[in-house]
């Protein structure tokens, strides 16, 4: 590698925020509950440190960096649907019918896409004219059963007995949340890629910091004060849009 070549970690470190583009775009695509969301986000954020790295190792500049790991997030959510459900396969009768069928078998049985946007996907995106056949088939597929576990999100929605009191507090409770997870996020951005990639890898995915310190090689002594640096940081700037911390 030449000196004007990036390293693979500076690679990682500098396109940040294009990775949780990619984790977002992805999630959104898929349909995925929160709670699978944050779990795919993790997933890929380790895959791109594991190994030393070995995702960006692997860039060899034939396409654009973008089009590379916009590829490399697609096949992890791929790698990723396979270790929590196991390996899918097509039903006999899509493989009989072809292609589209396949594909309309995938999305529906495998993805949880309604027959509707099922449809609609493969005809206005992919151009597959939707043949009376194809369509009968599309009516006898059934999403196949998963694991399902209800996020907090669901208690939303069943009755309150709560007085209007409560709820007034509830909604005063929400809007100082979003107003701090507003602040969270600028500050985050105002931090040099390496201190956010730290920062995540131990809050968010949970690394404990003698990991971290391997996985980035870092003296533990060294990143134990480079995490109170980041926090002290993130704290005074949150601290000046009104954010108190407990």
């Amino acid at each position: 590698m030449t000196e004007s070549q990036p390293s693979a970690r500076q690679l990682l470190e500098s396109n940040l925020d294009l990775i949780q583009d990619l984790i977002r775009h992805v999630a959104r695509r898929h349909c995925l509950r929160a709670e699978e969301a944050e779990e795919f986000s993790s997933y890929v954020w380790l895959k791109m440190v594991e190994g030393e790295h070995r995702i960006f190792r692997g860039f060899r500049g034939r396409s654009s960096l973008r089009t590379f790991l916009t590829t490399c997030v697609h096949r992890l959510f791929l790698d990723f649907r396979t270790e929590a459900w196991g390996k899918w396969r097509p039903c006999a009768e899509a493989r009989r019918l072809g292609e589209d069928a396949m594909e309309l078998d995938r999305l529906i049985s495998r993805d949880g896409h309604s027959l509707e946007n099922a449809l609609e996907f493969l005809q206005r995106r992919r151009g597959i004219a939707l043949r009376a056949e194809l369509i009968a088939f599309a009516g006898r597929i059934r999403a196949r059963r998963r694991p399902r576990q209800e996020g907090e999100e669901v208690l939303h929605v069943l009755p309150s007995a709560a007085s209007a009191d409560e709820r007034i507090l509830e909604r005063e409770r929400k809007a100082e949340l979003r107003k701090a997870t507003g602040s969270l996020a600028r500050a985050l951005r105002k931090l040099p890629g390496r201190d956010r990639l730290i920062l995540r890898m131990r809050y968010q995915d949970g690394l404990t910091v003698r990991k971290i310190a391997s996985v980035l090689e870092i003296d533990d002594r060294r990143l134990y004060r480079r995490l109170e640096q980041c926090l002290a940081r993130l704290r005074a700037t949150l601290e000046g849009e009104g954010v108190v911390s407990c």
